[in-house]
């Protein structure tokens, strides 16, 4: 479902939902008093069906009495809310570990991103953009760099030369 700020949104769509199965319109009718293509008008079906997928619409005590009375489309919920468009994961994304070891050297040398992402290169053999290093400086705030268990990382290596 395509990104909307429209808050009405839900309510037209339960309006064409209530078209097309209480009224039993054809899926082509709803989606022309709609405004929408007749796929979209599926994808809304479907979507209802899932949210109503617990509601018991057939009456098997009594075969012959029509389905879905009034009670039973009471229980039913017409609103489809619109979705987030926000991805799900970033697949692309600097490791944790990574980040949380920018932050630890950031605080062990107090020096800037240029400093920090040649120790990272070369000292620790971490394969990063010096770009990288400077969003996640800009990003991490104070107390989060505050929080970190500087025990569990160990660092071999001396990053000060002696006596300079």
């Amino acid at each position: 479902m395509a990104y909307s700020n429209n808050p009405n949104l839900p309510r037209a769509r339960a309006l064409g939902l209530k078209l097309l199965i209480e009224q039993k319109l054809p899926a082509q009718l709803v989606a022309n008093k709609c405004g929408v293509y007749r796929s979209t008008v599926y994808r809304w079906r479907l979507k209802w069906q899932d949210i109503n997928q617990n509601v018991q619409l057939e009456n098997f005590n009594r075969p012959t009495r029509v389905l879905g009375s009034q009670f039973r489309f009471a229980a039913l919920k017409w609103l489809i809310p619109t979705l987030s468009s926000r991805p799900k994961s970033s697949p692309n994304a600097v490791p944790k570990p990574v980040v949380e070891l920018v932050i630890v050297l950031r605080q062990m040398l107090k020096r800037c991103a240029e400093v920090i992402w040649f120790h990272l290169t070369r000292d620790n053999g971490v394969s990063i953009s010096l770009s990288s290093v400077r969003r996640i400086l800009k990003m991490s705030p104070r107390d989060y760099a505050k929080s970190l268990d500087k025990s569990k990382f160990r660092m071999d290596k001396v990053f000060v030369k002696e006596g300079a």
